[in-house]
């Protein structure tokens, strides 16, 4: 009887998350509960741009047509220098840029100022306020966490009105990365994955007017054209960032780092045994607050930013897995992930997470509490969930036609239930003993099919509704069976597995 009503209790909150889902009243700019936010979804799906196979000109032409921020003359002025600069960390991508400076009708070193100069402007501001004693009012925010399994991510904290319809992946043929500005950002070539965070540090200089300058964007190239962390980390010793940025980088031998890169050079921060994070200060920063306010009310007026990088170095404490789905877990919770509360429009607009190892990028358009995640292939076809599962679903069929364990085993989730029409309650082995029972000497499956199959994911869950139909001969007479099944389907890091399944025989038309 308690197995039964864990049974029933699962399908229950599957269909309570469907409905909690479909039926969420908050639009977006309402406040929302800090513990237990939701609110409609501002973007499902990202778009994925794919030029593999395709020239870099044909990219130039692409990001070329993209919108940007505009940079003051001074600033432009002073990337000048950065363009030679560039070419020695990236030199191919640098030669694209050019391309696309000539469809602009502009100088290439613009593009790398335009490309760069909104976390300068976002420094500034800060710089402001805090000289003036005035409340900070606007935070180019993030968390950053790298693992020593070769992935690395991070969420994006921006104002409410980042919240775009289009948010746009790139995939080459050597290289995936959101392309902010029309440049390239986020992002993991075939060995190392980059994300960034800006640095509020008081006691720092600007790089802007110095010989050594390099663009933001060429970083981020530098990083996704190396062969590891190592061979990165040679390739940006001796430049400097406009202002102070942190670079979180993992790469596909499980080495990772927090690399915060300066007009005072590079300075590898928050690294750990496991793993490494970042928040949006520096540890200069960070004490002279504590000089003036308890920590509480330094991450009030800070966004939570010493808050966000101490949770997250403490999760590498204790996390018992380091996979992408302890990253999604990481990115989704309090404090890191950020909703509005409390008329707080500073909150979490997307996130990225780049696994190294299987080469795969996992990205949102919006706050992942309230969306999907849209996964990229860099070796392969990117599909959607909906895809994924749909090919699960098949690759089920043939093993149950086939009479092959192996693959049902790797399908079905070891803690899974399973019920069948008549009502008996199955764990996973029962469940696949008595899906092959029905192959003997006599009895031989032609065909396995489902039909009219619909999923839907909610996150980490995807429920999928349809009939089965088997057909084949018994003692040489024809047979057909006919079941229609409600199935869920949990996400176990990069790949799904059937947990529940309720099926219902459907009777006979003789």
């Amino acid at each position: 009887m308690k197995l039964n009503t864990l049974n029933l209790s699962i399908f229950a909150l599957a269909l309570f998350t469907v409905s909690s889902s479909v039926f969420a009243q908050n639009k977006i700019g309402d406040n929302l509960s800090y513990f237990h936010a939701d609110r409609e979804t501002a973007q499902t799906k990202v778009i994925v741009a794919d030029f593999a196979g395709k020239s870099d000109v044909e990219l130039a032409k692409y990001l070329s047509e993209m919108e940007r921020g505009a940079a003051p003359q001074n600033v432009i002025d002073g990337f000048k220098v950065a363009v030679e600069n560039n070419r020695k960390i990236a030199p191919k991508y640098v030669a694209m840029m050019e391309q696309q400076a000539k469809l602009r009708g502009v100088p290439v070193h613009q593009l790398f100022a335009e490309a760069s100069v909104e976390d300068w402007k976002v420094i500034q501001g800060v710089k402001e306020a805090l000289g003036a004693g005035e409340e900070i009012e606007s935070l180019n925010g993030c968390t950053t966490a790298a693992f020593n399994t070769g992935i690395v991510g991070q969420n994006n904290d921006l104002g409410l009105d980042h919240l775009t319809p289009d948010t746009t992946v790139i995939k080459t043929d050597t290289a995936i990365f959101l392309p902010t500005d029309g440049a390239h950002f986020q992002g993991m070539g075939k060995h190392v994955g980059i994300v960034l965070n800006v640095v509020v540090d008081t006691g720092g200089e600007e790089g802007l007017g110095k010989d050594n300058l390099v663009s933001t964007d060429a970083v981020f190239a530098a990083a996704t054209g190396s062969k590891s962390i190592d061979d990165f980390k040679k390739k940006i010793t001796g430049f400097t960032t406009i202002v102070p940025i942190n670079f979180t980088v993992a790469d596909d031998q499980g080495n990772h780092a927090a690399i915060r890169v300066s007009n005072d050079g590079l300075e590898i921060v928050n690294q750990r045994a496991r793993g490494s994070a970042s928040g949006n200060h520096s540890e200069q920063l960070k004490q002279e607050l504590l000089k003036k306010m308890s920590l509480f009310e330094a991450n009030d007026a800070f966004f939570d930013t010493f808050a966000r990088e101490s949770h997250a170095l403490a999760f590498l404490d204790y996390c018992p897995e380091l996979n992408v789905e302890a990253m999604q877990y990481l990115f989704s919770e309090r404090p890191i992930n950020l909703a509005k509360y409390n008329d707080k429009s500073f909150v979490t607009v997307e996130t990225m997470i780049f696994d190294t190892v299987n080469g795969c990028a996992y990205v949102t358009g919006d706050n992942p509490r309230f969306t999907k995640y849209t996964k990229i292939s860099l070796n392969g076809d990117s599909k959607s969930d909906e895809e994924a599962i749909a090919e699960l679903v098949k690759m089920q069929d043939a093993a149950l036609a086939a009479s092959d364990r192996e693959t049902l085993d790797r399908l079905i989730d070891d803690e899974g239930h399973f019920t069948t029409e008549d009502g008996k309650i199955l764990n996973k082995q029962d469940y696949i003993s008595d899906c092959l029972s029905h192959h003997s000497d006599s009895m031989q499956f032609e065909t396995s099919d489902s039909v009219d199959v619909t999923v839907r994911v909610l996150g980490d869950t995807a429920i999928q509704t349809g009939t089965w139909i088997g057909t084949g001969k018994n003692d040489g007479k024809p047979f057909r069976i006919e079941k229609r099944s409600i199935t869920i389907w949990i996400r176990r890091g990069s790949t799904w597995v059937l947990t529940e399944e309720q099926t219902f025989r459907v009777p006979s038309s003789d």
